[in-house]
């Protein structure tokens, strides 16, 4: 059996033409059209040399067109992956091949398309080929870096992504009327695109937070699924520009935790109804439950029946106890492409490490305390700052938050916390507010941020904040001296 998802684009154009396949807010595709656009695009591919040998990788703002141009890559057979915008990818050696929307402002050894206004002109010129016979496909990978910033690559096989694309139809009660705003890049934001092609279900694509309200609205979306950053950014829009609040069935959230703040938020603005996921790039989803008003921050959820999850503590499994998590899941993959190093960190005895420390209690439940390289020790007291972003996000009128470390003159490690907030926000009252949660773990300088550096999937980059305010406090402790 073909294990080209490309199969069911062309079934569905032959079953119901004019059904819609692409929705955004200025324009619609049917899934005839689609077909006739991919084979157009895939044609011209294969002028340039790229087939099932080849590796690509794609870079993209709008989703739409990274997703047409992600189909002509399955039809040629190639392996094939979305990066996280346009950062340096120099050192990823098997990538043959970039097809972005601009012109990248670093170089790459290979060959490079622009897929611009007058690279789509030309397609119209191109043949379409009748007899087609779907070549076996390559491998489908995806960047991860957690918050390190060192990028790993993960390869999965078709056979993999499909199975996870099917299982995303079953587990999803609203699969078919879903908004994810997940990026191609991210394994979710995949998986949902394939699931929708397979299912002959349409994919709906949005930009800004305007636009995912207008598509909302329009077409009384059923679900809509993202990180919390992303729906964050949402109900702020709808609260800044005094808009009406969704009604959304259900509102699904993963790849970072969620604040009791945008919990309730989410309530007011968007959905009576709550789903969070628990996963990783490396292993796919791994638990997840229903949110409601007991809600309590770092718990994830219950494992899913197809994963398995195990939490480490001095070298066994232990309940109640708060250790390092593993997990096993169905389509877990067994290493990074290239990187034995860090592979040898993370796949250990068929169980993948996230890095992540956690706690099972008696009742099955998963709580996610923190991430284990994050654990700041401030002499010789282990600090989770995960635990104090959490008070600073739940802090009326703080936006957004997170502490980090650094060393002042004399070598001694300090703790810090940038804040996203209006001006009026007193940072004393912040202080007071702090140590009567934490107590001496309390971070005691505060700056005021423009915005948190996270990842892709809305995860802290505390590194980032340390190399741009780090001078800054430096400065400001010596002219106190």
């Amino acid at each position: 059996m073909n294990n080209n998802p490309i199969i069911y684009l062309s079934h569905w154009a032959k079953l119901k033409p004019n059904s819609k396949a692409i929705i955004t807010p200025k324009f619609t595709i049917s899934y005839e059209s689609l077909n006739q656009l991919v084979i157009k695009i895939a044609n011209k591919f294969n002028q340039y040399g790229i087939n099932s040998k080849t590796s690509v990788m794609t870079c993209f703002v709008k989703k739409e067109v990274e997703w047409i141009i992600t189909l002509a890559l399955m039809r040629v057979g190639c392996t094939s992956g979305s990066n996280h915008g346009y950062s340096n990818i120099n050192d990823l050696e098997s990538v043959d091949w970039i097809i972005s929307d601009r012109e990248l402002a670093f170089k790459k050894e290979g060959q490079v398309v622009i897929v611009n206004n007058q690279w789509l002109n030309e397609l119209q010129t191109n043949l379409v080929n009748t007899e087609y016979s779907p070549p076996e496909i390559g491998e489908r990978f995806s960047l991860t870096s957690g918050t390190t910033g060192r990028v790993k690559v993960v390869h999965r096989t078709y056979n993999q992504v499909v199975s996870s694309a099917m299982a995303h139809c079953c587990t999803n009660p609203h699969y078919s009327n879903t908004l994810e705003l997940m990026r191609l890049s991210a394994g979710g934001g995949f998986t949902h695109a394939l699931a929708m092609l397979i299912s002959g279900s349409p994919l709906y694509c949005a930009g800004g937070p305007q636009s995912i309200y207008d598509i909302a609205k329009k077409y009384r979306i059923g679900c809509l699924s993202g990180s919390p950053t992303q729906i964050g950014g949402l109900i702020q829009h709808l609260h800044q520009s005094n808009l009406e609040p969704l009604n959304i069935q259900l509102v699904k959230y993963s790849g970072s935790q969620a604040s009791k703040k945008l919990v309730k938020a989410i309530h007011k603005y968007l959905s009576p109804k709550i789903y969070t996921v628990y996963g990783s790039t490396e292993a796919g989803g791994i638990a997840g439950m229903y949110v409601d008003e007991k809600f309590q921050e770092n718990v994830v959820g219950f494992v899913f029946p197809n994963s398995r999850v195990e939490i480490i503590k001095d070298g066994l499994p232990v309940f109640n106890e708060i250790g390092i998590v593993r997990v096993q899941s169905m389509n877990m993959v067994q290493s990074y492409q290239g990187d034995h190093v860090a592979s040898a960190e993370s796949f250990k005895d068929g169980w993948f490490y996230p890095g992540d420390r956690g706690l099972i209690n008696e009742n099955g439940l998963l709580s996610i305390l923190g991430r284990e390289n994050d654990l700041i020790n401030k002499g010789g007291v282990k600090i989770d700052p995960a635990q104090i972003d959490a008070s600073l996000t739940n802090h009326p009128n703080v936006q957004d938050a997170a502490i980090f470390s650094f060393e002042d003159h004399l070598g001694v490690t300090q703790l810090a916390a940038a804040l996203v907030s209006n001006e009026q926000l007193n940072f004393k009252d912040v202080h007071a507010y702090l140590f009567n949660l934490h107590g001496s773990r309390a971070p005691k300088h505060i700056i005021r941020a423009n915005e948190i550096p996270r990842n892709h999937m809305g995860k802290v980059m505390r590194k980032e904040l340390k190399e741009k305010f780090e001078p800054i406090l430096l400065k400001t402790l010596s002219a106190k001296k």
